[in-house]
């Protein structure tokens, strides 16, 4: 089995992948919500992650109703850090959605609705995951699949071409994930970047071309294979 390896990490991805105002559309799942002493009380998140504002492509919520009650009267806290530190005691909206922020104001795109009675000391914890963390892997993923063929994984050291590379491929899943289309015609930019990236990944399983790498141990590399005439 060959080692999974991030060779382009997230941000990598945000200084050499897409920009900002994409990474805002891409779909992000809310689950599983998992609540404890909720009783009738329901909690709804919503909304896509802030990829580019947090440089996080998931986020872990912990949520907590701190009086219970209808919504518009409870109270209620939340954490991004598993519990450790709670931001300040607020009112739950009646009807509109709250908008969750980091401890230092940076919005995260996330916004919860509170449905039923809420009881009090009750806790929903879910997990925020975006659609650029599970392209970001099917992208890590597919170089390492290339690349397996001339390295030893897991790599010491990654050229920078074959980060470069990975996160074109990257590129060209979140837009096709998120429907991104820039009026410019960028988005055919970026699939003949991932063609490209592609094409150099095929050359290296042939051992057509050979990246500069520092491997964690010698490379067992078979005979050339060739599947056919290249012109």
């Amino acid at each position: 089995m060959i080692a999974y390896q991030e060779i382009a990490t997230l941000g990598d991805f945000l200084r050499l992948g897409l920009p900002p105002e994409a990474l805002k559309q891409a779909r992000t799942t809310h689950a599983p919500i998992t609540p404890t002493g909720a009783g009738a009380g329901v909690v709804v998140p919503a909304g896509c992650l802030d990829v580019a504002a947090l440089e996080l492509d998931q986020l872990p919520v912990l949520l907590q109703v701190v009086a219970g009650g209808a919504p518009g009267v409870a109270t209620w806290r939340w954490s991004l850090d598993g519990g450790s530190t709670w931001t300040a005691t607020a009112t739950t909206p009646a009807s509109a959605a709250a908008a969750l922020v980091t401890p230092s104001g940076v919005g995260t795109g996330v916004g919860v609705r509170f449905v039923g009675t809420l009881v009090t000391g009750a806790t929903y914890a879910w997990t925020s995951v975006s659609s650029v963390a599970t392209c970001r892997r099917a992208g890590n993923e597919e170089a390492v699949r290339y690349l397996s063929r001339a390295f030893t994984f897991p790599l010491t050291e990654v050229p920078t071409d074959v980060v470069r590379d990975t996160c074109a491929i990257i590129a060209s899943d979140v837009i096709a994930v998120t429907g991104y289309r820039p009026s410019d015609g960028s988005d055919e930019l970026f699939e003949k970047r991932a063609a490209g990236a592609r094409k150099r990944f095929d050359a290296v399983l042939h051992g057509e071309t050979q990246p500069r790498a520092t491997e964690s141990a010698p490379a067992v590399r078979g005979p050339r294979v060739s599947t056919g005439t290249r012109r």
